[in-house]
């Protein structure tokens, strides 16, 4: 018999051979183990720097706005009112004195805390410092640059920071124009104390620490030494200039703003009402965020498994050091292990199998097309063996050569991959079919329905605006959403013969199996209502987000000519319909 042949061929080398494939395994184990985490963890930590610092610069633009609207909206609409601007154009004239030093005292008032207000008329040049007189303004004065540049070169306001002579102080200024009569005729604005102004900035959230601010000139706006932002300081002082180079390039000519030098990264954005650029920057960590975790599990995995294998290898050394407990220790294996082999002669009767592969077999002759294979055979299948759930199996088949006999034997070996093909037939975002397995049973049903000369509907489906959702609240946010309209499809197309896939970055596709059009339209209106009435919320965003989609629906028996693609096109065109015709609707 088999397992005889086996027990006198064994001897003293199976130790040896035990030995040696444990100690090879146990190498290739921790250098899979090694590159696999390195690997993974320098994406992760490479991803997670990116959107932390992406986080913090939209923060920070956030708070820059915050921090100058309120000064912006008081000096537009100080710099349009009648008053005022009469005031300018003839400061002279005592009978508008009252009313307007009245109407400044009111917006005076209003101003936030460590905020002066100052006016210059282009009449008799007086600058007035929270509405007391300082002294002439000298146009020709080098250091007086700012009052002719806003009077006849900036069409709505600047910003600059300067140290003033005369106030022995350095601000941090906004200068808005005043118009008369179509006329520039005079200056007014605000005066902003600069520690306030940085203390405040700050304030901020996520890994980025320093930030700063710099404008066109490349002077200094925002830095934690608050001095060189007193001495305009340029960028260059603190940044070397071939970096800001790089990151000016970026938004110039690259999709996107973010670089990683050494062992920094760094996110440019533009602050536009500055005129000015924002630069957040940190230290990247390799292990960040939930890698400690990772790498926990890591070494706990590689534990259990070294654990695992030492065990096997004591018991298996124990075992098979009397050669005549062979015989019993192969069948301790094949009842206890869980494997799937089964040994079969030429006639196709099984001389060995192992417990699992006979459980196996009771739900089905799984094997039957393997056993006439000859030589080598290695394919992957799908076999409905769980309560109606497939699994995937990847099949090794091979013959045995035989020294001693001419009787033909031959080994089956299944490994069950079924949770490798989810993964690969996934997306990994939403969880539900990916493109590539969503066109494959689509492919697969449609033809099925064209021999069977049945119905099959498909739905293609686009969010409303969705780029739009993500410029307003950030690629995080519309991950979430995807997620949602995922879930949503999910419990509407319940059946097990229909699919729900994701094919594009916003865009779904539903496959309705021996569904007519009729059908097809209605389980369409039903997802497009069921997203429209769900209040969607998404954390870190206070307000309720509203979602539409919009629908297209294609239904028919396939002719023999017909082809998935033309199905796939006529819903798509239907979807372009529904967009056309306002979007939020189902076209068919």
């Amino acid at each position: 018999m088999l397992q005889g042949r086996i027990i006198n061929k064994s001897k003293i080398s199976i130790l040896r051979m035990v030995k040696f494939g444990f100690y090879a395994f146990m190498a290739v184990i921790v250098m899979t183990f090694s590159v696999i985490y390195i690997t993974a963890q320098k994406r992760y930590s490479h991803k997670y720097h990116e959107d932390a610092l992406r986080s913090s610069a939209y923060t920070k633009s956030v708070l820059l706005n915050d921090y100058f609207k309120a000064d912006l909206a008081h000096l537009e609409v100080m710099s349009k009112s009648p008053i005022i601007t009469a005031f300018m154009a003839n400061p002279n004239d005592t009978s508008i004195h009252s009313y307007y030093w009245k109407e400044l005292q009111s917006y005076k008032n209003l101003l936030q805390e460590h905020r002066k207000i100052f006016f210059v008329s282009n009449t008799d040049n007086r600058f007035y410092f929270d509405t007391n007189y300082a002294y002439v303004v000298n146009a020709k004065d080098p250091g007086s640059y700012w009052y002719d540049s806003t009077l006849y070169r900036t069409p709505l306001y600047n910003f600059n920071i300067d140290f003033d002579k005369d106030l022995d102080t350095t601000l941090m200024w906004i200068n808005f124009p005043v118009f008369h009569e179509g006329k520039s005729v005079g200056v007014l604005g605000v005066g902003i104390d600069i520690d306030s102004f940085a203390s405040e900035m700050e304030k901020t959230s996520g890994i980025a620490r320093n930030f700063i601010i710099f404008n066109e000139n490349k002077e200094l706006l925002l830095y934690k030494s608050h001095d060189h932002i007193k001495n305009k300081s340029s960028v260059l002082s603190i940044l070397p200039e071939t970096l800001v180079d790089e990151l000016l390039e970026l938004l110039e000519t690259k999709d996107y703003n973010l670089l990683f030098k050494g062992d920094t990264a760094y996110i440019i954005n533009r602050v536009p009402f500055m005129s000015s650029y924002l630069v957040a920057s940190a230290k990247t960590d390799f292990i960040v965020g939930l890698g400690e975790f990772y790498l926990i599990g890591i070494l706990l995995l590689f534990i259990v498994t070294s654990t695992f294998l030492i065990i096997l290898y004591k018991f298996i050394k124990t075992i098979l050091s009397p050669l005549h407990y062979f015989s019993s220790l192969t069948n301790t294996i094949l009842k206890e292990v869980p494997i799937y082999i089964a040994v079969f002669d030429s006639s196709g009767k099984i001389t060995l199998i192992s417990r699992h592969m006979s459980d196996l077999l009771c739900k089905g002759d799984i094997l039957e097309e393997f056993r006439s294979k000859k030589g080598f055979y290695e394919a992957t299948k799908e076999f409905g063996v769980n309560n109606g759930k497939s699994n995937y199996f990847k099949i090794v088949k091979m013959d045995m050569e035989q020294q001693e006999s001419d009787e033909q034997n031959s080994i089956i070996y299944l490994l069950d991959v079924s949770e490798q093909m989810y993964l690969a037939n996934t997306d990994v975002l939403t969880n539900i079919a990916n493109k590539r397995y969503f066109n494959e049973r689509a492919k697969a049903e449609f033809n099925n329905s064209q021999r069977d000369k049945m119905s099959i509907a498909f739905l293609m489906l686009d969010i409303d605006f969705f780029k739009k959702f993500n410029d307003k609240f950030g690629h995080l946010a519309g991950d979430e959403i995807l997620k949602e309209i995922a879930n949503v499809l999910a419990q509407v197309v319940e059946r097990k013969t229909d699919l729900v896939g994701r094919v594009g970055g916003e865009e779904f596709a539903v496959m309705l199996h021996s569904t007519d059009l009729g059908g097809a339209k209605t389980v369409a209106e039903k997802i497009r209502s069921e997203i429209e009435n769900r209040a969607f919320q998404i954390g870190g965003i206070q307000e309720i987000i509203k979602i539409t989609v919009s629908i297209g629906v294609y239904s028919a028996v396939p002719h023999s000519s017909a082809n998935l693609k033309q199905f796939l096109e006529e819903a798509d065109k239907k979807l372009y319909e529904a967009k056309f015709l306002g979007r939020n609707r189902v076209c068919c």
